[in-house]
């Protein structure tokens, strides 16, 4: 194989195979044109072994690529979790909190979700199907993520309306602990919450919708 030198007269690894460069030094007739309308993620996959050996894929072989791993493919329990999950749809995970699913790639067989902390995060359908909690729109934790303003205006002048929407996307699990992780920091400070819980417990008293302990 030829040498060749960098700038800084420093080798450059070359050879008939490169694995995790950077960067590659590639003959022209074998550089292929990507045909428009793949996921970044995919185009990868059409390396060394799928271009040197069988060629770009027609447009009618892409159809089979692109339709190899839909969800339609999975066990019917796994379908049945996944169905609420759509681009657009609200999540939960029990470790990385609440999120919004941006994309369904059924050639992958993976969702790309932004959660507040790992955003454009992949995920695999049935990895997928056990770790992850749809949420309505309406769900109060959904709609933090979504408009937190007009949440953090309700926490402020409408306790007992917020108490309410808590109470119904929560259920059994509406206790001050688990509020408490829904707001905070999202929507209050946490030396916010201490003062926001009184005023939750004063309004509650007074709305008859509630039945607190003495």
């Amino acid at each position: 194989n030829p040498v060749y030198i960098d700038s800084k007269s420093e080798k450059v690894n070359s050879g008939k195979v490169t694995t995790f460069s950077s960067f590659s030094v590639v003959s022209e007739n074998r550089i292929f044109l990507a045909p428009s309308g793949y996921s970044e993620r995919l185009l990868p996959l059409f390396g060394c072994a799928l271009l040197t050996g069988g060629g770009m894929p027609t447009e009618m072989e892409s159809e089979k690529v692109e339709k190899m791993d839909e969800a339609s493919d999975l066990d019917p329990k796994i379908q049945e979790k996944l169905k609420n999950l759509v681009p657009k749809a609200y999540c939960r995970h029990r470790s990385w909190g609440v999120g919004q699913i941006t994309e369904k790639d059924d050639a992958l067989g993976a969702y790309l979700i932004d959660f507040r902390t790992k955003k454009g995060h992949s995920m695999e359908f049935g990895y997928a199907a056990e770790s992850l909690r749809h949420l309505p729109d309406d769900h109060l934790e959904a709609r933090i993520l979504r408009e937190p303003d007009a949440i953090r205006a309700m926490a402020q002048d409408q306790v007992s309306e917020l108490m309410k929407l808590a109470v119904t996307s929560l259920g059994k699990e509406a206790t001050a602990v688990r509020l408490e992780e829904s707001m905070v920091p999202h929507l209050l400070p946490p030396e916010g919450w201490k003062k926001f819980w009184e005023a939750a417990k004063r309004a509650m008293k007074k709305d008859p919708h509630f039945v607190t302990g003495k």
